[in-house]
Formats: C-alpha cells, sequence, structure tokens
C-alpha cells in the first residue's frame, strides 16, 4: 500500500491503523468527515465479488450431490475474513481514486 501522490509505503501502523498524513509527502488521508465511506463501498463490492465467485465455486464443485456444509463453510469463511484482509488495501485505493478526482493541494512557495 502506498501513498497516491508520491508512492512511499509506510501508510500504517498495524494493519487496520492507517497514519493521519503520508510519512513522505504530508498528504493528508482524511478531508472530511465520512471520507472513508468510499473505502467502506469498494471493500464492500470487492469483498461481495469474491463471496459471489466463493458461491458458485463452492456450488459447482459440491454437485451432483448438494449439501449445505461444502458451500456454507467456505462462504462463511470469505465473508468474515476478506473484508478485514482487505480494509487497507480499499482505503489506499479510495486515497488514489480522490487524488485522481481531487488532487492535492501543492504548497505554495513564499
Amino acid at each position: 500500500m502506498a501513498c497516491a501522490a508520491c508512492g512511499s509505503r509506510g501508510l500504517f501502523h498495524h494493519w487496520w491503523k492507517m497514519r493521519e498524513s503520508c510519512p513522505n509527502c504530508n498528504l493528508v488521508f482524511t478531508r472530511s468527515e465520512g471520507y472513508w465511506i468510499g473505502a467502506v463501498a469498494v471493500n464492500t463490492m470487492m469483498s461481495g465479488f469474491l463471496l459471489l465467485i466463493t458461491v458458485v465455486v463452492s456450488f459447482l464443485v459440491s454437485l451432483p450431490d448438494l449439501r449445505w456444509q461444502p458451500i456454507l463453510i467456505p462462504s462463511a469463511l470469505v465473508s468474515v475474513f476478506v473484508p478485514l484482509f482487505l480494509d487497507p488495501i480499499s482505503r489506499t485505493f479510495w486515497t488514489s481514486m480522490v487524488a485522481i478526482g481531487r488532487p492535492p493541494e501543492k504548497p505554495s512557495d513564499p
């Protein structure tokens, strides 16, 4: 996960704890109240797509004798752990999408 403005690494203290700004270029990540709603939407879409693939593959693998365990267990694991894993990825992706749409202001020279 790299900064959208300068490409430097080290944006997270821990897996879910993101720094307030980039340690290299000082790009502030949270621009306004509710800023991370877009990252939540990105995470939901990516997780939902992976869950759909998991359900379809599990369904096809369990054919012709359909039972609920081979479909439910992988689907439950994906629905719990994939959003947690994708959280930092979706945050940096959302930050880059916002930076493309509204580029950060450059400091003015004195």
